[in-house]
Parts: structure tokens; C-alpha cells; sequence
């Protein structure tokens, strides 16, 4: 039993650290590539950085915070794009992609459902809201379990 859970672990990080590289090393043509909306996009998640973690939040306003999806959605609305307010239900928007600037990414909780929703930044990063700290932007290889990435602009 303990095997099978070192293996796991072992994929899960073996993953992370290859998402991570090919987010560095992308192509100068992808990133003459990228929309002026991708990169406001980014802008806008990286004005968030700061703000409270708080389950179910949608808000920047103080009081009240957001959680990963709460930010996810309140970042895109900024852009014409209406989201539902969890991570799960926003994988189901969009097309598939290689997690560029502006584009959600999404992470598994290790028990089959997608639990954690970010907004790449084209830069190897990630702007998501985490529990207990905030939204941060934060390298990507230090998420683990990731599912895939979606452009839903």
C-alpha cells in the first residue's frame, strides 16, 4: 500500500515538473501569439494578489475575499466571459490548451475531482486563490496533481 502511494506521489510531482518546463520554455511564436486579452487578463489576476482566501467569495472588496473559483470567475467576467462559481463546473468551459497566458488551469485533490482552478500567466506561474492564504501568484511546479488547462476566452 505505502508503494502504491510513493508511485503516486512520484507521477503527480513527475507531471508537475514537466508542465512546468514546457510553460518555460514555450515557443517565441506562441508568445507573439498571445492576444493583448490574454495578457490584460493576467494583469487583471495579478491585481488581485493580496486579496483574502474566503470559501464561496467572489470579491475584492474588504470584508470579503475569494477562493480559487470565486477569483477565476470574477477575473473573466472583467472580459465578457460568465463562469459558474466552482472549479469542477469550470472545467467544462472553454477548449483544451497549453495553459497560456489568461488561460485556467486546474488541479486534482488527489481523489478524482478537480478541487483547484488558477489563471496561468505564460510566464510558468499561476494566480490562484489558496486556502489559508490568499490569492498568490506561485510557480506551477509547486501544484501537484494537474488535470489540464482550457481557454475560454
Amino acid at each position: 500500500m505505502q508503494n502504491v502511494a510513493v508511485t503516486r506521489l512520484a507521477v503527480l510531482v513527475a507531471t508537475a515538473m514537466l508542465l512546468s518546463v514546457a510553460l518555460l520554455l514555450g515557443s517565441s511564436e506562441e508568445a507573439e501569439a498571445q492576444t493583448a486579452t490574454d495578457q490584460q487578463i493576467v494583469q487583471e489576476a495579478r491585481s488581485w494578489i493580496g486579496t483574502p482566501y474566503v470559501f464561496g467569495g467572489a470579491s475584492a472588496a474588504t470584508p470579503y475575499g475569494v477562493d480559487c473559483s470565486g477569483l477565476t470567475m470574477s477575473v473573466m467576467s472583467q472580459f465578457g466571459v460568465s463562469l459558474p462559481d466552482s472549479p469542477a463546473a469550470q472545467y467544462g468551459y472553454g477548449s483544451a490548451s497549453n495553459a497560456g497566458a489568461g488561460d485556467l488551469v486546474f488541479f486534482t485533490d488527489g481523489y478524482g475531482g478537480i478541487s483547484n482552478v488558477g489563471i496561468a500567466t505564460g510566464e510558468g506561474t499561476v494566480v490562484s486563490a489558496k486556502h489559508g492564504v490568499g490569492v498568490t501568484e506561485t510557480p506551477i511546479g509547486q501544484y501537484w496533481g494537474y488535470v489540464g488547462a482550457k481557454d475560454v476566452t
